[in-house]
């Protein structure tokens, strides 16, 4: 069962991405000196490219040693006036005074502006594993230049595992998710930032743990801890789908909570961006407990999918077990497509309410354009906020959830570690590369302390 909640990765095109290859630097040179110097510079290394390779395709005759050598004089000669051309445009000028492009030149104090501080791995304390898995790790870290000490979440992604499991393009997806999206349900990237062979997110630390860990320990909640749970669940797959992202993750394992007992979701790395309302995308990717019906046929499919998983996360947290249960893959999937949701247990014990039982069903209907959330003529996220299993439970007042303004009903003891990393030491093993394995162009990120 074990292997059911581990995820399926996401094959989808790989991002271009800078490499050591000689094609590929003259690449990246060229768009910077664009940069620097606008259409005259690029102009010019267009034109020193041109003499090089006239020079060396000339097709001259080897005797003909008078036109060989006036030919090579002539071209060096270009050669230099243009680096002398370029030295011009480039040198520095006098406050005020104008250069052949026009722009005005900068003061001294201008010029010699520091540059902002880049995040590093040394601007970090390793205090303690909490996860790990094929991607890499996470640990506990404090930050020794905040204005508190304050404690992040450290993901370690290996470059070489990137590359290997061509995730380049979900890595980056993934890292543009957490830098854009600001939700109070949603984990927060503060910094990122690489090194020849790793990349490293800085979040923020969850010290609740997830649900999957308190259900592993302590077995079901009550209902109207999941009520809460699932309203504020409800709130951040509302707003990632009004900001054009799939999740095509919700499960146990993703969903933090703070000390307080409020959630997060976590682990973008299966999410799709920039989708619209619309049917958008094809790709067959998920854990397997959690793929709804569309998927598992091919179809293409949209914000659905994550409609359906948090019916079988709110199902599974009630009852502990998931609806659609098998060892063998092939029968799991074929009770998702065609089985109905069994509610009661095999003694006919009840665990669920008529509410209850009666958002999970409208989640968990197998043709999408009914499902609750993202129906044809529905209003989306709105529709599942106005069920009675959340007004049974008191939580009607969306806004005062969504501002963390209600007490949560379950206060999570504090969490250690995951049982797979217990005894495992904070480290982060060197792995210093003379030359970048591949460097991620825009990975990097500053910073966004609290």
């Amino acid at each position: 069962m074990l292997s059911h909640r581990l995820p399926f990765p996401v094959h989808e095109a790989s991002v271009p991405v800078r490499t050591r290859t000689m094609s590929r630097q003259k690449t990246s040179d060229t768009s910077k000196n664009k940069a620097l110097g606008g259409p005259a510079s690029s102009t010019f290394f267009e034109e020193v490219n041109l003499v090089d390779e006239v020079v060396g395709k000339s097709g001259l005759i080897e005797d003909d040693t008078e036109n060989i050598s006036s030919f090579i004089n002539a071209a060096s000669s270009l050669k230099s006036n243009m680096f002398q051309k370029c030295k011009s445009l480039f040198v520095d000028r006098a406050v005020g005074e104008l250069d052949e492009l026009g722009r005005r030149g900068r003061s001294q104090s201008e010029q010699r502006k520091p540059k902002p501080h880049e995040t590093k791995l040394e601007d970090f304390r390793l205090v303690q594993t909490v996860g790990k898995g094929g991607f890499g790790k996470v640990l506990k870290v404090r930050h020794l230049h905040g204005a508190n000490n304050e404690i992040y979440a450290m993901k370690i992604l290996r470059k070489a595992h990137v590359l290997e499991t061509n995730q380049i393009t979900t890595t980056k997806t993934e890292r543009r998710i957490l830098q854009q999206t600001h939700h109070p349900f949603i984990a927060k990237l503060r910094y990122a930032f690489q090194s020849s062979s790793k990349l490293y997110m800085i979040m923020d630390y969850y010290s609740g743990g997830s649900l999957f860990y308190h259900t592993e320990r302590n077995g079901i909640f009550a209902e109207d801890h999941v009520a809460f749970f699932a309203a504020e669940i409800t709130l951040a797959l509302d707003h990632l789908h009004q900001h054009g992202v799939i999740y095509r993750d919700l499960k146990l394992e993703n969903v933090l909570l703070d000390g307080l007992g409020h959630v997060a979701l976590t682990d973008f790395g299966l999410s799709k961006d920039m989708c619209n309302g619309e049917s958008v995308t094809r790709t067959f990717c998920g854990t397997p407990l959690y793929v709804a019906p569309e998927l598992i046929s091919k179809q293409p499919y949209g914000f659905s999918i994550d409609w359906w998983a948090l019916g079988i996360v709110i199902f599974e947290l009630i009852s502990g077990r998931v609806p659609f249960a098998s060892r063998d893959r092939r029968k799991m999937f074929d009770k998702i497509l065609n089985s109905e949701v069994v509610f009661r247990t095999k003694n006919s014990h009840r665990v669920f309410s008529d509410d209850a039982e009666a958002l999970i069903g409208q989640l968990l209907i197998k043709d999408p354009h009914f499902r609750i959330g993202c129906c044809v003529y529905g209003d989306g996220g709105k529709d599942v906020q106005d069920h009675t299993f959340f007004a049974k439970h008191g939580y009607t007042d969306f806004e005062r959830i969504y501002r963390k303004e209600i007490i949560p009903p379950f206060t999570p003891p504090v969490y250690i570690c995951e049982s797979n990393v217990i005894g495992i030491a904070a480290r982060d093993t060197a792995e210093i590369l003379k030359d970048d394995l591949c460097h991620f162009d825009d990975f990097t990120m500053l910073g966004s302390p609290r």
